[in-house]
């Protein structure tokens, strides 16, 4: 329980797993003469410190199943800690307001705070502002790193992440930076936020918000990491295997992947997949090859442009530009023949892959599951592949409104960015729960992805 005084958004305070060193939970900026109510549930298993800091007037009460194991009021910027759940060696110790005589572990990180959020954007800012590519490479890094939980961790062993090593490097200096207060976790989901956001333009550029952080590292929660890796381990770079969407998803199964991965619906999917809008397919990392629209920095609807033509009407949209198949045969025993839809030419030349034809044609029972080719057309009088109907709309709506596919995008980013935590948001800035929750997709193992 916390009464708030005049000065209520002066108060913060903070919960640390000792054992850990870890900020589970914090709040920050209260309205001033509030009572609040803040309730949380925490493992009995684990031991915890409590600090409150700048308190000034305002009165609190910090009560564990019920019991008030401390209070106080006029604590001034020496701050007061309290001990509490379960120790082998010592029982709930409350130290005095004028002096403690047992701070928090000095190991233990700070209190996440916005300024500590915004100098952290800036570092990553400045990094794609020198190299504006990393900032599809950080969109696709956020995508890899998700898929299970966000955890910081991905498996370069395997195919599927071939190429996540440049922008993992790149943030090296940014994750030592903020080592105190941001798990590795935190900053790769922030540079997939800083991504997306600087690569708007135009009246329609939104801002996005960070207001979730805690992520945990992979070596941090258990979790097998550096399997088949002889010598020293980089959690980062060898972490728990996670099997990737293939790109030869119909439409069927991509919505059931991102509703059972990510808990998305139509909508969402289709929003998330203009992701492909910046970057490019690198030959040598997934056998694809291109740039799926031409001005490939820019972050806007015109990948749903791209593939659906006409007016409002489902008739209309299917007078889209043709898309033609193209057979890739790559030398790589890691990387087989693919199949990619292509239109243009020389630098002029756009893709697209099953994953994204899915959105706007049904493949079902049409692809060759061995090297991707559909045994339909894209448009024309004779065996036409039928709608996507579950999807094709929500591509029409966005390909009609980019302020429309902005907000969703961001929407849905901001979610991917948290999937396998709890639905209880944790702010950096307010009362939060954690539950950190790891799930394995059902899709099955494939040599690239969707996101590739």
């Amino acid at each position: 329980m916390l009464n708030t005084d005049n000065w209520g958004d002066d108060t913060t305070w903070q919960i640390i797993e000792n054992g850990r060193a870890i900020i589970v939970e914090s709040g920050s900026g209260y309205d001033r003469n509030t009572a609040y109510e803040i309730g949380m549930c925490l493992s009995s298993m684990f031991e915890y410190t409590f600090t409150i800091l700048r308190h000034w007037q305002n009165v609190y009460y910090l009560k564990l199943d019920g019991g008030v194991i401390a209070s106080g009021s006029n604590i001034w910027n020496t701050g007061e800690s309290t001990v509490f759940g379960s120790s082998p060696t010592s029982s709930p110790t409350i130290n005095p307001s004028s002096a403690p005589t047992t701070p928090p572990p000095p190991t233990a990180p700070t209190l996440v705070t916005d300024e500590i959020i915004e100098n952290a954007k800036e570092d990553i800012l400045a990094l794609a502002t020198n190299n504006v590519p990393l900032k599809a490479k950080f969109l696709r890094l956020g995508f890899h790193d998700c898929i299970g939980g966000c955890d910081g961790c991905v498996d370069l062993q395997e195919p599927d992440n071939n190429g996540l090593e440049i922008p993992i490097a790149a943030l090296e200096q940014v994750v030592a930076t903020f080592s105190g207060s941001l798990s590795r976790a935190d900053v790769w989901a922030l540079a997939t936020i800083v991504g997306a956001e600087s690569s708007q333009r135009g009246r329609d550029s939104l801002d996005y918000t960070f207001d979730f952080t805690g992520r945990v590292d992979c070596e941090d929660t258990g979790v097998n990491v550096c399997v088949n890796v002889a010598g020293g381990c980089d959690p980062s770079r060898n972490g728990p295997v996670r099997d990737m969407p293939s790109a030869n998803l119909n439409t069927a199964e991509m919505l059931h992947f991102f509703s059972n991965e990510f808990g998305f619906g139509a909508e969402e999917t289709v929003a998330l997949m203009g992701a492909h809008t910046i970057g490019e397919a690198v030959r040598e990392h997934s056998g694809f090859d291109g740039k799926w629209v031409r001005d490939n920095e820019r972050l806007d609807n015109r990948y749903y442009r791209d593939m659906i033509g006409g007016n409002r009407n489902m008739n209309d949209w299917f007078n889209a530009p043709g898309w033609n198949q193209r057979r890739i045969t790559n030398n790589d025993p890691d990387i087989p023949t693919r199949t990619q839809w292509r239109r243009g030419g020389g630098n002029n030349e756009e893709i697209m892959l099953n994953a994204d034809i899915a959105l706007v044609r049904d493949f079902d029972g049409r692809i060759n599951t061995a090297d991707g080719s559909v045994s339909c057309r894209f448009r024309g009088n004779r065996n036409t592949c039928p709608a996507a109907e579950a999807t094709i709309a929500f591509m029409a709506k966005f390909k009609f409104s980019n302020s429309e596919w902005l907000s969703a995008f961001r929407d849905v980013l901001t979610k991917m960015v948290k999937n396998g935590y709890s639905n209880s948001v944790k702010e950096h800035s307010r009362t939060n729960i954690f539950d950190h929750v790891y799930s394995n997709n059902t899709m099955g193992h494939s040599k690239t992805n969707i996101f590739d």
